[in-house]
């Protein structure tokens, strides 16, 4: 006799990566379960190096919460390998890379899911708010300010090198037989979000933005974005992402010398991120001189020049604007009026 188990396929799987986040679990499952599309089941990635009690507090909670799975991650390859092992343990249909210590709007699945039905898009993607560390509630924003913008991969690969939708993970939603059918996993650096966005972009038929924001990144003193110990590795590895995505990029024709321009300003930026002293030695290297006088001295750049002639002033103006404007807490990373400028259609 064969028993055959009447078990439903999700139409969503949510993989969340967890490394000493015991204090942000409870809150993390509760913005899940908050969310009023249901159909979903939750896949808990725990890097085993973890120093808390978050294993075993993930354990109880996997008792308690339906559809709710515990993976341990017994690599070493920190916040890329734990996606990679979400991914390859995914029932659903689509893929949704939720961070532990983030908010999100409990509208999230439902509306991301609906677009992404109503359109042929291989990923979906949303704006997105700063949030500060003792923000515990995702702010709303109305749904007639928001516009819709369908993409190529073209017209994608434009937006994304203009900054005119998030390079991040967790601001999207992708179809996993896209990820699969097209190797779209993540390497192992601080720039994970840089390799694997664009590389999706580029095997993408259809991309979507929406510029509602509807994820809070939560930004405090435990993140390793914030941690100070990483700054030099993670603007080294952004630096090296942007580097590699050039070479990737040399067959576009035309869009070939904007892509270069654009990926030397967003070098440049990254390279803020940096220590002081990290920062000086790579805008006095020979490589930046070289990165500025290929691809920003003809037309002249005045960002390039500035960063190029006056490093010390550019690294503490941007350091400044990053820290009172750009990451102000409560600004959207787009402002949700405007429509990106991609040469896609808007609904």
């Amino acid at each position: 006799m064969v028993f055959v188990m009447d078990y439903k396929i999700p139409e969503v799987t949510v993989v969340v990566p967890v490394y000493n986040g015991e204090s942000f679990i409870d809150d993390c499952i509760g913005f899940i379960r908050a969310q009023t599309f249901l159909d979903y089941e939750i896949i808990i990635v725990v890097d085993r190096r973890s120093s808390d009690d978050l294993l075993q507090k993930v354990r109880e909670i996997s008792k308690t919460v339906p559809d709710c799975r515990v993976i341990i991650q017994d690599d070493d390859k920190r916040l890329g390998g734990a996606r990679n092992l979400g991914l390859d343990n995914a029932l659903g249909r689509l893929i949704w890379f939720m961070d532990v210590d983030d908010l999100v709007s409990p509208y999230f699945l439902e509306e991301m899911v609906s677009i992404q039905k109503n359109t042929s898009a291989d990923f979906v993607c949303c704006n997105f708010v700063y949030a500060g560390p003792d923000d515990r509630k995702m702010r709303d924003f109305p749904k007639e300010e928001c516009t819709l913008s369908v993409m190529n991969s073209d017209q994608a690969l434009y937006g994304r090198a203009n900054e005119q939708f998030p390079v991040t993970t967790w601001s999207k939603v992708f179809v996993k037989k896209f990820l699969i059918d097209n190797d779209l996993h993540f390497n192992d650096t601080m720039s994970e979000d840089i390799y694997h966005t664009y590389k999706a972009i580029l095997s993408a038929d259809e991309v979507v933005y929406y510029s509602r924001p509807m994820y809070g990144y939560r930004k405090h003193s435990d993140s390793i974005t914030c941690n100070e110990k990483y700054r030099d590795i993670r603007g080294q590895d952004e630096i090296s992402a942007y580097d590699f995505l050039e070479s990737m990029l040399s067959d576009r024709g035309d869009m070939n010398v904007l892509l270069r321009r654009r990926f030397a300003l967003i070098r440049m930026r990254a390279s803020s991120h940096m220590t002081y002293s990290a920062y000086l030695k790579y805008a006095k290297s020979e490589i930046c001189k070289e990165l500025y006088t290929t691809n920003l001295k003809s037309p002249a750049s005045l960002e390039g020049s500035w960063h190029r002639y006056m490093p010390r002033t550019y690294y503490l103006a941007i350091r400044l604007f990053c820290r009172l404007v750009y990451y102000r807490y409560g600004r959207p990373f787009i402002k949700v009026r405007r429509e990106p400028d991609i040469g896609g259609k808007s609904k």
